[in-house]
């Protein structure tokens, strides 16, 4: 918690007196965590240690004649999606992490400039296996119409207007 609470993710509160516990509080970044379209789910994948590995190899990776693969590749030996398809439990993580941040994102992207989605007529889910891009398009615009489906990357029907 103190990590946290250096990072400002958190706040502490003094206690009254030496021998009481100190007392976190959230702030602004930490509302992000809690409650209705929250990051937890993204906060869980960064934070995974199949995540953190990268970064603790990042100096090995930059002396690299070449910089390719990526770093994740680099010390897992295989790409994230690999990864993901060997490990149902490490799937679950990444397609709910990005779930999460989708939803978040397309929030503020449709409350921002939506405009800029009149008119589509197909898109392709491209991480987080659910549609959740695709859905906040289509149900925060009002255009649910105007789609015949939304398929994910793997060519799948995940998303048929009136099926959903």
């Amino acid at each position: 918690m103190g990590v946290l609470t250096l990072f400002g993710v958190f706040a502490v509160e003094k206690p009254a007196t030496a021998d009481e516990p100190p007392v976190y509080t959230l702030t602004p970044v930490s509302r992000l965590l809690v409650g209705p379209g929250n990051l937890a789910h993204m906060m869980s994948m960064t934070l995974h240690p199949s995540f953190i590995a990268p970064f603790l190899w990042i100096g090995d990776w930059l002396q690299r004649e070449q910089h390719g693969p990526c770093m994740f590749e680099h010390t897992h030996g295989k790409n994230l999606w690999e990864a993901a398809d060997g490990d149902a439990a490490f799937n679950a993580v990444v397609n709910e992490g990005m779930a999460s941040d989708s939803a978040f994102v397309m929030d503020i992207v449709i409350k921002e400039h939506g405009e800029v989605f009149r008119g589509i007529t197909s898109l392709v889910d491209v991480a987080g296996g659910n549609g959740t891009a695709e859905r906040a398009i289509a149900d925060c615009r009002g255009i649910p119409g105007e789609f015949d489906g939304i398929c994910d990357n793997y060519g799948k029907w995940i998303y048929i207007i009136g099926l959903s």
